[in-house]
């Protein structure tokens, strides 16, 4: 969810407020997507070592 509105509020913003300059959607949405993916894979990480070395057995 925080995705999909940043990446809206993106595109709102670039049509608002920037003039002259026309934003690659598809590409700007690609970005979006791929950084909440690496995101996805650094918390999967940090969840697997937290889980390897809890010594409360």
């Amino acid at each position: 969810m925080i995705v999909a509105f940043t990446t809206l509020s993106g595109i709102a913003a670039s049509e608002w407020l920037i003039s002259g300059y026309e934003l690659d959607i598809a590409s700007f949405i690609t970005l979006n997507v791929l950084t909440f993916l690496i995101f996805l894979v650094i918390a999967g990480y940090c969840f697997f070592i937290s889980s390897s070395f809890n010594d409360e057995k």
